[in-house]
């Protein structure tokens, strides 16, 4: 795979996990906080409700599939990484 291929799979990947996230949003029902503190161990994340409809579907399996993704990518990179070392 050469650079400016993995560079478009790459991008790829970042619009199938905003996808996903924004699918899941469109479906959630519920209440969502964030609460900043200082010490950090004072910071919370609250998730309260759920994702129903066919949104929530799409969200999943867009989320699914970027995460299979990030692990091609990766795996890809350090391929192509190892090949483009040169013997001395």
């Amino acid at each position: 795979m050469g650079r400016y291929e993995f560079q478009i799979f790459s991008h790829c990947v970042f619009l199938l996990c905003v996808a996903g996230f924004l699918f899941l949003d469109a479906g959630w029902h519920g209440a969502a906080g964030i609460t900043a503190a200082y010490p950090l161990v004072g910071a919370s994340v609250q998730l309260c409700g759920s994702a129903t409809g066919g949104y929530a579907l799409a969200g999943v399996a867009f989320l699914a599939l970027g995460m299979l993704a990030v692990i091609a990518v990766t795996v890809s990179s350090l391929l192509f990484e190892k090949g483009q070392e040169r013997p001395h």
